[in-house]
């Protein structure tokens, strides 16, 4: 072995550990309810919530198949949240998984907060697992 290769070794193996560190941010612990409210309050009061990853659950209303950037076929999970009438999350998921939901199906996810309509009646996801 050269002399000082393991330095580097060691170093490599920091530079490694400190990127494997950057990965996700945190999953913040933030109800759904607080960011829809915020979103209806608007920009500044929805600012605090944008970006942040959550994990929530809600019910299946439908699965929308839409077209996108370029007319790419996208699906959107479309969630019931409180129980009223109506979807009050968006969430893409892939067109594979576009079948594999039920209507009234508990889907429990984890998500990026990216949007919300106007008037903050629906919020959007992205970058999103499901559980």
């Amino acid at each position: 072995m050269k002399p000082g290769s393991l330095a580097r070794a060691g170093a490599v193996a920091a530079i490694l550990a400190a990127l494997a560190a950057c990965g996700e941010p945190p999953i913040e612990d933030i109800a759904f309810e607080d960011t829809r409210t915020a979103a209806r309050e608007g920009n500044d009061a929805f600012a605090e919530y944008k970006g942040k990853r959550v994990r929530w659950t809600g019910q299946t209303v439908t699965v929308e198949r839409r077209f996108g950037d370029d007319y790419a076929e996208e699906a959107w999970l479309l969630l019931d949240m409180d129980g009223v009438a109506g979807h009050d999350v968006e969430v893409p998921v892939k067109l594979s998984q576009r079948d594999a939901f039920a209507v009234g199906q508990p889907v429990t996810f984890v998500a990026t907060v990216t949007g919300a309509t106007s008037g903050g009646g629906v919020i959007t996801m992205g970058s999103v697992t499901l559980e």
